[in-house]
């Protein structure tokens, strides 16, 4: 029984030949797992691998490990130092441990199992830590994954910003969009983030004249930014700001012409329809749209522009989008609606930007969802304090990142 437990103990804190459990109890509330070193007569020097004698041992150590029997379990170790000729007096680390953590390894991998999954205060109270130890976990081994990951190979790119704190206080996040990936977070939105990206992609073995596609929203400083530092790449405006930009132009003539109607509640009511896509409406609501259009001329007028102008994603064709676009710009030139004259002169100057959607099909979908997934963990973690608290939490969650730990589950 007792060989058993200690097998499992060891197997538990993956100690190698040359580690034994020696003894296990408990003491104050809390089990205890004694562990000693064989020390036999020569060990070799884990930097050069050159044989070495023992020269002592340091001080007793305490590690947390993961909870046995709903109790908290701690790992006590004197650790033995070797005399290499080449590298001088060294202290051995234990299998089990990292330098410079009071955790062993599979409780730091049960941490960051945690984190993924809940807000940084509950996974705290779980571990029975603070949250100053907890966040310690997270960024050695996020930060020690994302500095070793490299970006040879990264050729489309997505790039969005999302909130950090109220008052317009942003981040960028930059995604591989081949893989889904976060590969990069740079504070701000404007020019500077897609430069210090390119430096980082540079230093990471990347090349951004390899850079194929990158897809956007129709920001004024993202734009020419990635025009400066990707100049062989497509920038392929989104095509969910498209959307968006078109369903604004539709909801600023509807209020407008509400304003103007006798009878106004039935425009207000069914307004939301107006934004939807008009292949996804159901028979009914198709019936209330094509009411709408016959009633309210102006806002029948945008609507049928808009539905004209998103066929251009339904062609087969460069040729045949870039007809659809011009007959849709010239009509919004003409149809004397302000919203959309402003928009055709926008879209008129972005048109191959546009265009490049039909021929790359890339779109800042996985952005969106990203950006989804970060707002749910600050909800949920009601706010991170700081930008680097949040940073290491977007690449655990949305990084893809292959951290050097294993599973806490054996």
């Amino acid at each position: 029984m007792h060989s058993a437990i200690k097998n499992v103990a060891s197997e538990s804190l993956g100690l190698t030949k040359d580690w034994k459990v020696t003894n296990y109890g408990s003491e104050e509330n809390c089990l205890t797992i004694h562990v000693e070193h064989k020390h036999p007569k020569k060990i070799c020097c884990p930097n050069c691998n050159k044989k070495a004698r023992p020269y002592s041992y340091v001080k007793e150590r305490r590690w947390r490990h993961t909870d046995v029997f709903s109790k908290r379990c701690f790992v006590i170790c004197k650790r033995p130092r070797i005399k290499c000729e080449q590298c001088g007096v060294i202290t051995l680390l234990a299998p089990y441990e990292r330098k410079h953590s009071r955790f062993t390894k599979q409780y730091e991998a049960f941490a960051l199992m945690l984190i993924r999954e809940m807000p940084m205060s509950k996974a705290a109270e779980i571990l029975r830590c603070n949250e100053k130890s907890v966040y310690s976990i997270l960024q050695h081994w996020v930060i020690k994954a994302e500095h070793k990951r490299t970006l040879e190979n990264v050729k489309n790119l997505a790039i969005d910003e999302t909130s950090v704190k109220k008052k317009h206080d942003y981040i960028t996040i930059v995604v591989d969009s081949d893989k889904s990936a976060v590969i990069d977070v740079q504070p701000g939105k404007g020019k500077s983030a897609i430069t210090n990206f390119k430096e980082k992609l540079e230093q990471r073995d990347g090349d951004s004249s390899n850079i194929e596609t990158v897809s956007s929203d129709m920001s004024p400083s993202f734009m020419p930014a990635i025009e400066e530092n990707f100049p062989n790449a497509f920038n392929i405006l989104d095509r969910f700001h498209i959307v968006q930009m078109l369903n604004k132009a539709v909801n600023d003539v509807r209020k407008i012409e509400q304003r103007e109607a006798n009878y106004k509640k039935e425009l207000f009511l069914f307004r939301k329809l107006l934004f939807k896509n008009k292949d996804n409406l159901t028979p009914e609501q198709n019936i209330t749209v094509n009411n709408l259009i016959k009633n309210y001329p102006k806002t029948g007028k945008a609507y049928n522009i808009k539905a004209s102008f998103l066929e251009i994603y339904k062609s087969d064709t460069v040729e045949e989008a870039s007809e659809i676009f011009d007959s849709v710009i010239s009509w919004m030139r003409r149809c004397r609606l302000y919203a959309m004259k402003r928009l055709a002169k926008v879209f008129k100057r972005r048109k191959q930007n546009i265009l490049a959607y039909i021929t790359f099909k890339k779109t800042n979908a996985v952005c969106e969802g990203i950006n989804s997934g970060i707002q749910a963990a600050k909800r949920k973690a009601k706010g991170y304090q700081t930008l680097k608290n949040l940073v290491p939490i977007i690449y655990l969650i949305s990084g893809k990142l292959e951290l050097d730990i294993e599973s806490p589950l054996i």
